[in-house]
């Protein structure tokens, strides 16, 4: 083989392998552009059904039935998001009373909603007004719900704090939620922890909101 022929080869394979370089860096790049943009979706995704859940939980304080309306709104985005190949979970405590008048036994009413996709294997309330009235429950299966009520009696407004500790597992965890009362008024307070899981990661939110019930 004569050598102009030996660069010759050497040329077009050196020129293939540059080309198939650049083309292997671009699909890299869109790749790395296809996640990004999908990770963007997932977030604003993520935002909407945080913001449906709150819309939602607004309307229901003025037809009745919240937490119950609550419950239904969160199966049908857990639900929705399987279909997409994403799992919701979430924790929701919400505690209700009504109106407080000063120096009288008012009952605060609190619901626990499993949607952290497994079993709760224990779940103990506290609650400050009285730490020996706390609640005990066991096996709260996910898409269950735990009910429970406790007393208080106070002459001014209050924060109280309901203590959730709950166990998944290995997975202990313990989450503290003010409920702030006040003299005259009805009240409801949410506490979300919010989960959307995906091949691309997980968004996570814990808040909490109260309104005041007309």
């Amino acid at each position: 083989m004569r050598k102009g022929q030996i660069f010759l080869i050497l040329g077009i394979i050196i020129v293939t392998l540059l080309i198939s370089l650049r083309v292997s860096l671009n699909l890299t790049k869109i790749m790395e552009t296809k996640r990004y943009m999908e990770v963007g979706l997932e977030r604003r995704e993520f935002q909407n059904i945080k913001d449906e859940i709150l819309k939602r939980i607004e309307i229901s304080i003025q037809t009745g039935n919240v937490t119950n309306k609550t419950d239904e709104f969160v199966s049908f985005v857990r639900d929705v998001m399987e279909a997409k190949t994403m799992d919701f979970n979430c924790l929701l405590v919400q505690t209700v009373h009504p109106v407080v008048s000063s120096g009288t036994d008012t009952r605060l009413n609190v619901t626990v909603l499993n949607y952290l996709g497994s079993t709760i294997q224990t779940l103990n309330l506290s609650f400050s007004y009285d730490l020996n009235a706390n609640q005990t429950f066991s096996s709260v299966a996910d898409r269950g719900r735990a009910d429970a009520n406790f007393t208080f009696n106070t002459g001014s407004n209050t924060d109280y704090t309901l203590t959730v500790y709950y166990s998944i597992g290995s997975e202990n965890k313990t989450e503290s939620i003010t409920a702030p009362v006040e003299i005259g008024k009805s009240k409801l307070t949410s506490f979300f922890d919010l989960r959307l899981i995906s091949s691309r990661g997980e968004q996570r939110d814990k808040f909490n909101k109260t309104y005041a019930i007309p």
